[in-house]
């Protein structure tokens, strides 16, 4: 209301208020308002009319005005719930796409025990891209299973507690696989360095130089020591080069499974013949 006494309507109403006033004061002087001509009073009088309606509208809002923005709103809730079930259905098809992957993965290997993760976290100082997972002991996960996605190889438990654990990567020299190219079947070990790990990349060694190994090769585990299961797929060749007391030659193997952008895994807590090599 302190808003309206300051506006120019509030100023007009006062002016025409005191017309009003003197053409009252005069028409009782001359006999009332029926000696006034009737165009004077209409245009005194309309305006004022005028006024009080907005007055009035100022207290009681304008009906139009309220229907339009209880409908904006509407749109808007509207919107929101729309946008949100985009975004939920983008979800769900990506999930879908890569439990369709898995599922391929567990036909093919049926021995295959595995438990669902998602990636909790990783720490900023781990120069091998690391990472820590939300399940744990009481999952069934334990030290050495092996950590994959539907696309390949991404390394293994490397400390477990009852509700998480630690991931070490295979760009992590301590996540030793051995491997063969599935196109040659020549064999070598998979193993990270500081230098590949900050590339993404990993080292594939102990190839000698009658190797058959080519660029673009697929690598994959060989299911020796038990340690990794047969057949995951590691990654493709990218380049072959000479070690440095030139009698072998090592591969730089980019992973299948980007691990700098792992955001759900699966760790396989059983398969067929890992019992019997731990044993040993």
């Amino acid at each position: 209301m302190k808003d309206f006494i300051h506006t120019l309507r509030f100023k007009v109403f006062l002016v025409l208020a005191l017309l009003l006033l003197g053409l009252m004061l005069y028409s009782a002087s001359t006999g009332g308002f029926a000696s006034a001509p009737s165009s004077v009073i209409s245009a005194v009088t309309s305006p004022i009319q005028g006024i009080f309606r907005g007055i009035g509208s100022i207290f009681e809002g304008n009906p139009s005005e309220k229907a339009l923005k209880a409908e904006n709103e509407k749109l808007k809730k509207e919107n929101q719930e729309l946008t949100s079930k985009i975004v939920d259905y983008n979800i769900m098809k990506e999930q879908n796409e890569e439990y369709k992957k898995y599922l391929g993965i567990k036909q093919e290997n049926p021995d295959f025990e595995f438990e669902h993760a998602k990636v909790l976290g990783s720490d900023p100082n781990e120069r091998f891209y690391g990472f820590t997972i939300n399940k744990g002991t009481t999952n069934g996960v334990k030290p050495k299973d092996t950590v994959i996605t539907p696309d390949g190889l991404v390394g293994f438990v490397k400390e477990v507690s009852p509700f998480s654990a630690k991931i070490a990567t295979i760009l992590d020299p301590s996540a030793n696989a051995a491997v063969y190219s599935s196109q040659t079947r020549d064999s070598g070990v998979v193993g990270g360095t500081f230098e590949l790990a900050e590339q993404g990349f990993t080292k594939l060694s102990y190839l000698t130089k009658e190797s058959r190994v080519a660029i673009g090769d697929l690598i994959v585990t060989s299911g020796l020591y038990g340690i990794y299961p047969e057949g995951l797929v590691v990654g493709t060749v990218k380049e072959l080069k000479p070690e440095k007391q030139g009698l072998t030659i090592y591969g730089v193997i980019e992973p299948k499974t980007d691990i700098r952008k792992v955001r759900e895994v699966f760790v396989i807590k059983g398969f067929k013949g890992r019992e019997e090599v731990s044993s040993q």
